[in-house]
């Protein structure tokens, strides 16, 4: 059973408030104590979150899966305040006090800083679509009509007001199809159409077109977001295809109107819609959410999802919307959930909600320039694991630290941070795995930042290695060993590096194929690779008391337990297949292993593979 937890929480003449019990009459709490059920890493693990929304450095609140989670730490650690029957898309606080929480099927209001939430059942036929909250109890909001998808940015219906929570609301006539809506006061607010933005000063009793749209290309969904200056941004989505969708960011400043801010237009998902040629580009290949600070710096995510690692990016501009400060890919960010996973509560300090299947938290203190993992706490490598040993393993990279090189002593159940890298940047070959292998316990080897490194002192200090005839164009993300047979290079290249001593020399082979030379690595490896029909090899490697192994990218893989005189073919169970299949492999003796997934899980067998299990805390 889940703990109960209580918070002390600042008062606003500077008091606590602690325990969870009434607080004197005599003196009312601002901000009353927050209690619930703490959220496990585990259940972090398994449940989606859809939205993100910090009101300070330390309070702060996550919405989606029929959920509300809360925070007084910055994001460390988290209480559940809310479950309900409806999943939750988005939550925006006005103030420390005064927030809401919705999505197309449920609405909640809080005027207690969290402590309680309530709000009517949302009419099914008109789903919410859009939603802007202007004090504690009036909002404005896009119904969708009866044949709307629901979700954030589905196309629109109609405009309405609510003055007391959502209970009633009143048509507000517009002479345009509503798509999205915000407001800035309950008079002052802007709208999207399906061909033009339009503003209305008296509460939505009088529209004017402020910008119609130039391109042929309309938008299909539309996200607005308020800023401070009297700025106002929108996002504006095209076509997809391809896992790509073509998006416009338009900027709105008070004298100087809407102007074009970024724009993406892509192979598989046609032109951004309303995009002059020559526009500033935009990261990624889809559009993701857009935050706006009360200075006007503004944060711009987008992700690649056919990239596989690496897929998310958040661009920086700064009050003045002069340009874009391009920055690489989250380090071990792999999905953006919706168009409200990304909060700043200035130019500097923002928290990005990371994943599709399950939360993955990440802050950054330096206006996105990097970012790290705050919750859960990360539980694995994101490159790949190596065992020498039982007792010892070697990991690379957590989620936004690509440098980090881990160890753990206790078979996989925690990690620490051994020693880092010296690369410094976040390459565009980064791949998932197998990024790193230990044939010994100090000595090791890892390709990073489109390089290959090597430790002797079991992963604390690290050394470039040059390789012959290598340039920056040849892509460097694997690296694998068999014995004293090494192989580096990428599957996505036809030139790759190949030693026969341990790593002391290494040789250079152009037109090769990387999968075939893993295969290849030692003559009983060669040859079951052979007898299986050549399949396409993931991954190889070797370990003590004679244990060998092959990966298959079909999920296949073929272990021997006596240095390749036999060999035992498997699939693995479907707990491994659901959470991406197995990227990485490593055996310690033949019957100690460990596999980590495509979606960062870790797994362990102690009898050869018969048997995989999850490892606790991994």
């Amino acid at each position: 059973m889940a703990k109960a937890v209580c918070w002390l929480v600042p008062a606003a003449a500077g008091l606590l408030l602690a325990g969870c019990g009434t607080a004197p009459a005599a003196v009312p709490p601002a901000t009353p104590v927050l209690t619930g059920p703490a959220v496990t890493a585990a259940e972090a693990g398994r449940t989606p979150m859809a939205a993100v929304d910090f009101v300070n450095a330390r309070r702060g609140w996550l919405a989606g899966n029929r959920a509300l989670w809360a925070t007084l730490d910055g994001g460390r650690h988290w209480i559940a305040v809310y479950h309900g029957p409806d999943d939750l898309t988005a939550v925006h606080f006005l103030n420390p006090r005064d927030g809401w929480a919705w999505g197309p099927y449920s609405l909640l209001a809080t005027t207690d800083g969290g402590r309680h939430w309530s709000g009517p059942p949302v009419n099914a036929v008109r789903p919410i679509v859009s939603l802007s909250p202007t004090g504690a109890r009036t909002a404005f909001a896009v119904r969708g009509a009866r044949s709307s998808p629901p979700g954030p940015g589905a196309p629109g219906g109609r405009l309405y007001r609510t003055t007391d929570g959502g209970r009633t609301w009143q048509l507000v006539a517009t002479p345009f199809h509503p798509l999205a809506v915000a407001f800035r006061s309950g008079t002052d607010g802007w709208a999207a159409g399906r061909h033009a933005l339009w503003q209305t000063r008296d509460g939505g009793r009088h529209w004017t077109a402020a910008y119609r749209y130039a391109g042929s290309e309309v938008p299909w969904t539309v996200h607005l977001a308020p800023g401070g200056t009297g700025q106002m941004w929108a996002l504006l989505a095209g076509g997809s295809g391809m896992n790509q969708t073509s998006y416009t960011v338009l900027r709105y400043a008070p004298g100087q109107g809407w102007r074009v801010a970024a724009a993406v237009s892509t192979a598989g998902a046609g032109p951004a819609p309303d995009a002059p040629a020559g526009a500033p580009a935009g990261p990624g290949t889809s559009p993701g959410p857009l935050a706006v600070t009360a200075s006007g710096t503004v944060f711009l995510a987008g992700e690649c999802r056919a990239c596989g690692f690496g897929t998310v990016q958040v661009w920086r501009s700064g009050p003045g919307g002069s340009g874009w400060t391009a920055y690489p890919p989250v380090y071990g960010a792999a999905g953006i959930p919706g168009p409200h996973a990304l909060s700043f509560i200035n130019a500097r300090q923002g928290w990005l909600l990371d994943g599709v299947q399950g939360v993955q938290l990440l802050a950054t203190r330096d206006g996105g320039r990097t970012w790290r993992q705050v919750f859960p706490a990360p539980a694995v490598p994101v490159r790949g694991v190596s065992f020498p040993s039982p007792g010892r393993g070697y990991g690379l990279g957590w989620p936004g630290e690509p440098d980090a090189v881990l160890v753990s002593t206790d078979g996989g159940r925690r990690w620490m941070v051994q020693g880092r890298i010296p690369a410094g940047s976040a390459s565009r070959w980064e791949y998932l795995m197998p990024a790193l292998v230990f044939p010994a316990p100090d000595r090791g080897w890892a390709v990073r930042d489109n390089r290959l490194w090597h430790t002797a002192d079991g992963g604390r200090h690290w050394q470039a290695v040059t390789l012959p005839g290598d340039t920056p164009r040849h892509p460097l993300t694997q690296v694998a060993f068999v014995g004293a047979e090494g192989v580096a290079g990428s599957p996505i290249s036809r030139t790759l590096w190949w030693t026969a001593d341990g790593g002391r020399t290494w040789n250079e082979a152009r037109h090769a194929d990387f999968n075939a030379t893993l295969g290849e690595l030692s003559p009983a490896e060669h040859a079951e690779a052979a007898r299986l029909g050549n399949l396409a090899v993931m991954d190889a490697g070797s370990g003590g008391e004679g244990v060998l192994w092959l990966l298959f990218n079909d999920q296949q893989w073929a272990w021997s337990g006596n240095g390749g005189a036999g060999w035992v073919v498997r699939r693995f169970p479907a707990a491994v297949e659901e959470h991406g299949g197995a990227a990485s492999l490593s055996f310690a003796t033949p019957q100690d292993g460990w596999l980590e997934t495509g979606s960062g899980l870790l797994f362990r067998t102690r009898d050869g593979g018969a048997v995989w299990t999850p490892v606790a805390g991994g």
